[in-house]
């Protein structure tokens, strides 16, 4: 019986972390790339010259 008692409360663990999980994710604010990209800048492309000067 108590091997029950785990599982059960094991179960009970992972569904509190699933509720809560999902009860965080569900507040946070839905942004468009372009509200992001203006929000936060733009940032210009890669030239060739900055990719030689990576390799």
């Amino acid at each position: 019986m108590s091997v029950l008692f785990y599982v059960g409360l094991g179960l009970a663990i992972n569904v509190g972390i699933v509720v809560v999980a999902r009860s965080l994710m569900k507040k946070r604010p839905k942004m468009s790339y372009t509200d992001y990209l203006d929000e936060y800048g733009r940032s210009d492309p890669y030239t060739s010259s900055d990719v030689e000067n990576f390799m």
